[in-house]
């Protein structure tokens, strides 16, 4: 009889901790610290290089704005295509050509990664107005923009090429451009990531 009672007793001090949500497991006085610091699901805890796990619930109007990054991500990988295009004509063909090629290029690089910036900001601030406690893509946002930026730059310095006699400004391009097409690429990579996330779908065509 004894045993039985025990294995009662026990049930009933042990209910507390395991019948909570799934939000919260472990109840609040065993474990204070940890259950009003993290906060689960917070877009907030994202770090620039987390990992974007789905699925992830947005609005009808946030899944266009997805789809309408995705197809900037791929003009940016198009652009990236035409300005490693223009690289090699520049070396191999016709430096005068090339360089307008490049500018060409890279000035449609920045804007298609421009826009994808402003596309991440509009995606996350419907997720913020429809009050989703979802992720937002920060990370590609920002790589994006810091793509655009640059690339801004590299047609800067592109562009004075042409009367500069001490090559200081192609090795600016050069520099701006490298490091823009790193930023560009982990935007893309992150916004294909976000939009996969979503369910949304990634071909071009």
């Amino acid at each position: 009889m004894r045993h039985p009672v025990l294995l009662l007793l026990f049930i009933a001090a042990a209910s507390p901790v395991f019948c909570q949500t799934t939000l919260h497991p472990v109840t609040e006085p065993l474990l204070p610290v940890v259950a009003r610091s993290v906060s689960f699901g917070d877009p907030e805890d994202l770090g620039f290089f987390s990992t974007v796990r789905g699925p992830i619930a947005v609005s009808e109007e946030g899944r266009k704005l997805v789809a309408d990054s995705v197809f900037w991500s791929w003009m940016n990988i198009g652009s990236l295509g035409a300005s490693t295009l223009s690289f090699i004509v520049t070396c191999c063909v016709d430096r005068t050509v090339g360089g307008m090629l490049s500018l060409a290029s890279a000035g449609f690089w920045s804007v298609s990664n421009l826009a994808t910036a402003f596309t991440h900001r509009k995606i996350a601030n419907d997720i913020k107005t429809a009050d989703l406690n979802v992720p937002r893509p920060v990370a590609a946002g920002v790589a994006s923009l810091a793509a655009g930026v640059l690339g801004i730059g590299a047609v800067t310095a592109t562009s004075l090429i042409f009367n500069d006699l001490s090559g200081a400004a192609e090795i600016t391009a050069y520099v701006c451009f490298g490091l823009s097409a790193i930023a560009g690429g982990y935007g893309v990579f992150k916004t294909f990531e976000y939009a996969h996330a979503a369910g949304t779908d990634l071909s071009f065509f």
